[in-house]
């Protein structure tokens, strides 16, 4: 748990990411688009003002080897910084019970999330699921131009299938923030949604600590609990939980299986 996760449900707003801070490099491949047929309107187009014209005129006519794969190189950043500045990627997964998801992504410490979408905000497209495959096939960007992204977004390798992602792109009017660049003024990411947005919290098996159970007021029907005076951001998803009367349930073994995961 920390204060960026905490504020997300206290202040009611998702993150919508930017491929860069994705866990896998190879999520949102920038080589599943190609540019072999792309022309040079449509390069300018993607451009947006960046590179200088006469740079990038002089690089797409010329016939060298080096200079046809710095021209790549430029558009597959420009694919990265520019449309990904008005976009931003939603992850979700249909299956809050994984154990594999809940060991790497919060070592079953943090909580998770089941939203009704009819309160988000409408500015996304989607939840589309992902494609997974081990065989990525490219596109060529001047069938789709700038909406080749929504393929590139929603493809994975067959090993992530465990998953059962989906996502929801989400798009403004403003310029969002993009890592490694100083964009100044640059929109936060954060999308807000209607409070009652949230049907269901799940807290991990582990969100509460071995030293905070009092076991000597426990019994197998209700487990007893009292915080460490240095959990500020835990009190404050507990207070938030009771003040708002917000459905909770807590991740355990099941009791048939000593191997899968319930709620």
């Amino acid at each position: 748990l920390n204060r960026k996760h905490i504020n997300s449900i206290l202040e009611h707003y998702v993150f919508a990411g930017h491929p860069y801070d994705f866990n896998d490099p190879f999520d949102c491949n920038k080589e599943l688009i190609t540019f072999d047929n792309t022309s040079f309107k449509d390069i300018l187009e993607l451009n947006n003002g960046i590179f200088k014209p006469d740079s990038l005129a002089e690089l797409f006519n010329s016939t060298k080897s080096e200079d046809k794969f710095k021209l790549y190189d430029h558009l597959n950043w420009l694919l990265y910084n520019v449309i990904y500045m008005k976009v931003g990627i939603f992850c979700a997964t249909t299956n809050c019970e994984s154990m594999e998801m809940w060991s790497y992504y919060s070592k079953h410490q943090g909580y998770a999330v089941k939203f009704d979408l009819s309160y988000f905000p409408k500015n996304y497209w989607g939840p589309f699921p992902i494609n997974y495959t081990d065989n990525f096939e490219k596109i060529e960007y001047n069938k789709f131009n700038r909406a080749s992204f929504i393929y590139q977004s929603n493809i994975k390798a067959q090993c992530w299938d465990h998953e059962n992602e989906w996502r929801l792109i989400f798009y403004g009017p403003n310029v969002m923030k993009v890592p490694h660049r100083d964009l100044p003024k640059a929109h936060n990411r954060k999308f807000y949604f209607n409070p009652k947005a949230i049907k269901e919290l799940v807290l991990g098996y582990s969100f509460f600590e071995i030293n905070e159970y009092l076991n000597d007021q426990s019994t197998h029907e209700r487990q007893v609990v009292k915080l460490r005076k240095k959990r500020k951001e835990k009190r404050n998803i507990l207070k938030y939980i009771l003040t708002n009367n917000i459905k909770t349930s807590m991740i355990n073994l099941k009791r048939e299986s000593s191997s899968t995961l319930g709620s």
